[in-house]
């Protein structure tokens, strides 16, 4: 059987990934839902609506999957947008598991944060906001990618293809394998298109043409991206079984790997 750093280093096809992702979906929505909390601490609930959003967001990815399939369409442009979600997704749900009682507290003065932020817009709108809406401040969190580091630095060597940071590691040596390493590639890279910079028309302009050619987009690492759904979401699953116990680690951790060869 090959080992899980080769099965991780392997490219699954992409009907092993798709089958994977569903039942990754399936197992959370199926056998854990609805799920109620009287006495468990609030801390709890959150992390378990965590799980379902990212259900949600590889269930659209499932979804944009399906109809670029129909349309013969390998343009990866909105398909690594929702990638990027779910990855910010799951390194800020895997960073609130290593110290639930200080981080939720940080997580919320973030959101006061940007709550103010918007709050001072919406009043030069004329919308009105209470004293104490623009008199809390808050706090930012981390940037993502020190998030990253302290999520493989407490969880990382448990994923097949996900190994732990090493320590003082310079970013030019950074293992991809890692949620460090993906910062670059899928949280860095997609900001160009999700804020709509000049280099994400790339796709859909031949700029060394002449005259220049608008085509229909394409995309360079379509089977790439689709890969990297599982492992993400599967990382966010063995924290929760940390938090909650469910669902069940070995499960999923049979699932992820059930799309690599000799997985």
């Amino acid at each position: 059987m090959a080992s899980a750093d080769e099965r991780g280093g392997t490219q699954p096809t992409g009907a092993d990934a798709r089958a994977a992702a569903r039942a990754l979906i399936d197992l959370v929505r199926k056998q854990h839902l609805p799920k109620r909390f009287r006495r468990e601490p609030p801390w709890h609930s959150v992390a378990a609506a965590f799980v379902v959003w990212m259900a949600d967001t590889v269930e659209s990815i499932l979804t944009l999957w399906d109809g670029k399939d129909a349309l013969g369409s390998e343009n990866d442009l909105d398909m690594i947008i929702l990638l990027r979600s779910l990855y910010e997704q799951t390194v800020v749900f895997a960073w609130l598991a290593i110290d639930p009682q200080a981080h939720m507290k940080q997580w919320g003065e973030n959101e006061r944060y940007y709550h103010r932020v918007l709050v001072e817009e919406a009043a030069e709108y004329g919308i009105p906001c209470t004293y104490e809406e623009v008199t809390t401040k808050g706090n930012r969190l981390k940037p993502m990618d020190q998030l990253a580091r302290a999520v493989d630095e407490h969880w990382g060597g448990v994923l097949t293809g996900f190994r732990t940071a090493a320590a003082k590691r310079r970013k030019q040596q950074i293992d991809l394998l890692t949620f460090a390493g993906l910062y670059l590639p899928i949280y860095r890279e997609a900001s160009t298109a999700t804020h709509a910079t000049p280099v994400s028309l790339t796709p859909y302009m031949d700029l060394d043409a002449s005259p220049r050619v608008v085509r229909v987009g394409f995309g360079q690492n379509y089977a790439a991206w689709w890969s990297m759904v599982v492992p993400i979401y599967t990382q966010a699953l063995i924290v929760c079984n940390s938090v909650l116990k469910w669902p069940d680690k070995q499960t999923v951790l049979d699932i992820n790997n059930s799309m690599y060869p000799g997985g």
